[in-house]
């Protein structure tokens, strides 16, 4: 047999299989949106379609820049950071919301013999809410909650800007200074099933605009596999001081109310 009649072959048959796939996927979701709109018990299991507070709290502790960008911190440390985020709805179709997205942080944190930091931190940009059953799940959250029917909430958003401000007292000379910084278009998104969520960020543009000047990237991931108990890493530069850090964050997270529309 040619080999272009056995390539043919070979392509029809992963067509064909492409296609049974496809609509078996097509028709697991219908079952599970059919499911979701008549069951109540059933739609009470799956994952809160808009919760209007995300409040997550997470002891920390990490190496280097840790305590807010301050360079001088080049030592452990150890702290405690409180997120509260929400998105206020504009638009919505079906299970899809797009909205503002308002966040802010308590922040404290303490290189011991060395400094403590406190302050707080304000987010402010756009957000994207889509719900609904995922067309192809990872093969690891199959292996490890098997499912044929579960819904995923899918959160994206840019922050047009972060903006915080804290204040840093220096142990050893009892001084305190203020330490500001803003970072600009940073990417977040969370993909959230019922008991098991990952989330990831990205900024490029991280500015430390006092006491000095710095600059550089940071990106943040974290893993949510029991109840509401999150594993949580950030790693950053800064130049032109060259410099890293690391913070590692194991702390909960909740959903909280339903969600707010300004749409009506």
């Amino acid at each position: 047999m040619h080999r272009p009649v056995i390539a043919a072959l070979m392509a029809a048959a992963f067509a064909s299989g492409a296609a049974d796939a496809v609509e078996e996927a097509e028709r697991r979701i219908a079952q599970c949106v059919d499911q979701y709109n008549t069951q109540d018990a059933f739609r009470d299991e799956q994952v809160p379609e808009n919760p209007g507070l995300v409040l997550y709290l997470r002891p920390v502790g990490g190496y280097g820049s840790a305590d807010a960008f301050h360079a001088a911190a080049n030592a452990w440390g150890f702290g405690s950071i409180v997120d509260a985020d929400t998105l206020l709805t504009l638009f919505r179709s079906g299970h899809t919301r797009t909205g503002l997205a308002v966040g802010v942080s308590a922040i404290v944190y303490s290189v011991p013999d060395r400094s403590l930091s406190y302050g707080g931190e304000l987010r402010l940009g756009l957000g994207r809410r889509r719900y609904g059953v995922p067309v192809f799940e990872p093969a690891f959250l199959r292996a490890l909650q098997p499912s044929s029917c579960r819904f995923e909430r899918m959160d994206l958003r840019i922050d047009f800007v972060r903006f915080r401000l804290q204040g840093l007292k220096d142990l050893a000379a009892g001084d305190t200074e203020r330490i500001s910084s803003v970072q600009l278009l940073v990417v977040t998104q969370a993909h959230v099933f019922g008991g098991w969520n990952w989330t990831w960020s990205l900024s490029l543009a991280d500015f430390q605009l006092a006491p000095s000047f710095d600059w550089g990237p940071s990106l943040y991931a974290d893993l949510q596999l029991f109840g509401p108990l999150v594993f949580s890493a950030t790693v950053g530069l800064r130049v032109p001081r060259f410099h890293g850090f690391a913070l590692f964050g194991l702390g909960l997270r909740f959903q909280l109310f339903e969600g707010a529309s300004l749409s009506g």
